[in-house]
């Protein structure tokens, strides 16, 4: 499994999907190891689990555009070269509560946006995410709730729902 602080764009056909609390990012161009290396900073920094999704397998095929994913790390489920092809991670509703009343601080955006020239955009709030070449599910109760694919322009959803009983992620090739 991937513990790199960005998911996704490193061109490795590698999985990602991640509970996240924070706010989309627009992105026309990334340079994913400059990127990691300054997340892991502000990881350092902040003593935040924070993670940027990046929902293309190669950064560089980047044409109009994507919308990526930043903020604090609820829960991810990662494949890598040795993982089958679908990876499942469970998280609890204490987890969510452990981040919900939480603010991402402010130097966090500033970051990403002057040093990494992205343009953060919308509220900050929980979501769905997807990095790499990935189809990501969310279940709750046992039931599909929220599903987002790579190659969508926005692989991410905000979620409405009641995590407080807590639930899945479930992750395979888009």
């Amino acid at each position: 499994m991937s513990t790199d602080p960005v998911l996704g764009g490193f061109a490795k056909a590698w999985r990602h999907g991640a509970l996240v609390k924070g706010r989309p990012v627009l992105a026309e161009e990334i340079n994913v190891r400059t990127l990691s290396a300054k997340i892991s900073a502000l990881r350092e920094e902040t003593k935040l689990p924070i993670i940027f999704l990046v929902p293309l397998d190669d950064a560089s095929d980047i044409a109009d555009g994507v919308l990526c994913m930043a903020g604090v790390e609820i829960a991810r489920a990662s494949t890598d070269d040795q993982s089958g092809p679908l990876v499942e991670t469970d998280f609890s509703g204490d987890a969510v509560l452990a981040v919900e009343g939480l603010k991402v601080p402010d130097t966090v955006w500033r970051t990403i946006e002057q040093e990494n020239g992205l343009e953060v955009d919308g509220e900050e709030d929980i979501y769905l995410a997807a990095g790499g070449w990935s189809d990501v599910r969310l279940e709750l109760d046992g039931e599909e709730a929220y599903q987002v694919t790579s190659g969508d322009f926005a692989a991410l959803v905000r979620i409405s729902a009641d995590l407080s009983r807590g639930g899945r992620i479930k992750v395979t090739y888009a």
